[in-house]
């Protein structure tokens, strides 16, 4: 990632058209509006729309996810106004075959077939129920086509890099980080409708398209040593993976976003450096990084720092400029920038040896950052 792209934009599930034409020639069976009682139990109502057949009995799956202690299904209105029984077997841990039948031959209207109340396990109930596996009977007996929305596909694995270096590896709190999968979320996607979390953690997000998420990892995950990751899209679970923490994983942002070659760093002019702008020997520069670990006083997740703060990294930074140590004048947040942005001010000492590719990196709590090079004369 280049620090000219930080934060700028580089550029749930939807049922494809076929299955919409499908399900308005069949029944279709849909989950409804959910309902939190006061004491705390979930109330979901699964709704029947016949479309225009006639349906006597009907039999669907319902999946949920490990937030749910208990679910139980009774009979709603227009099953029960059709004199049907509900019955229910649990299949899996996590998912309940529902069966709503009669010894009768009366076709059940549209409304609600049955209501789920679930009893959600002490940390909450995430809300994810999906239905899947309808089938149904007319008087005759002849089965039916039943459209349900169906199981989410399986979430995909996430690549996950520092967003300096583009390496994966430990991640630290308040790393800037790229997340990629191909195809993770749709084309145009809005970056309101995405979230990432780390650990349950909401990440800031500074970019989203299909195939690349931008986002800062938690301070909160400071003390950890690894962290689960979970990307959403709308509300549904897209892509997961979890990844290692460290307190520090340094690296510094290069000119091209490459994470190799040129650093990114502002010379004393307020030019940006390259071989064809070195900084001359004697003058201050600016490079730029991530992957400090937590500041002190701490830094706000997402947070723009604003000039004059005194935050500064807990961790030891280092600096190195053509093999040598070289003076630090500044170490803290880049003010203007958003927390996870290290600023770090040094001086090009008069013994470094001009040219166009010296080596600097730095280094945090004993991690090393890769080398990348900057131009001096």
């Amino acid at each position: 990632m280049s620090l000219k792209t930080l934060f700028g934009v580089t550029s749930v599930f939807l049922f494809a058209s076929t299955a919409l034409s499908l399900a308005a020639q069949t029944a279709q069976v849909t989950i409804g509006t959910q309902t939190v009682q006061s004491d705390g139990t979930v109330v979901i109502p699964i709704q029947l729309s016949s479309g225009g057949q006639q349906v006597v009995a009907i039999q669907f799956d319902v999946s949920f996810d490990s937030t749910v202690s208990t679910i139980a299904p009774s009979v709603g209105s227009s099953a029960s106004s059709a004199a049907k029984n509900v019955n229910d077997a649990d299949v899996v841990p996590t998912l309940l075959r529902v069966v709503l039948a009669g010894v009768n031959q009366n076709s059940i209207p549209d409304g609600t077939l049955t209501t789920l109340l679930i009893t959600p396990v002490s940390t909450g109930f995430s809300g994810t129920v999906y239905l899947s596996n309808a089938i149904g009977s007319d008087p005759s007996g002849t089965g039916l086509t039943v459209f349900s929305p169906g199981l989410p596909p399986p979430p995909v694995t996430l690549s996950i890099v520092n967003g300096a270096s583009q390496l994966t590896g430990a991640i630290a709190p308040g790393e800037i980080v790229s997340l990629y999968q191909a195809g993770m979320l749709p084309q145009g996607v809005a970056a309101s409708d995405v979230s990432v979390t780390f650990n349950g953690t909401p990440a800031p997000l500074l970019y989203a398209g299909p195939n690349q998420i931008n986002a800062i990892t938690p301070f909160a995950l400071a003390g950890k040593t690894s962290a689960a990751v979970a990307v959403n899209y709308q509300g549904s679970s897209v892509a997961k993976t979890s990844v290692s923490v460290a307190p520090t994983a340094p690296a510094i942002f290069t000119a091209n976003g490459s994470g190799k070659g040129q650093a990114a760093i502002l010379n004393q002019d307020g030019t940006l450096n390259s071989p064809s702008n070195p900084a001359p020997v004697g003058t201050i520069v600016s490079l730029f990084a991530t992957g400090a670990g937590v500041f002190n006083p701490p830094l706000t997740d997402g947070q723009i720092v604003p000039t004059g703060s005194t935050a500064a990294p807990v961790a030891r930074i280092g600096m190195g400029l053509g093999n040598y140590d070289t003076t630090i004048k500044y170490i803290g947040p880049a003010p203007g920038m958003v927390a996870g942005v290290l600023q770090v001010n040094f001086l090009v000492p008069s013994y470094i040896t001009p040219g166009t590719a010296v080596a600097v990196n730095i280094g945090a709590g004993g991690v090393v950052s890769p080398f990348l090079t900057m131009a001096v004369h």
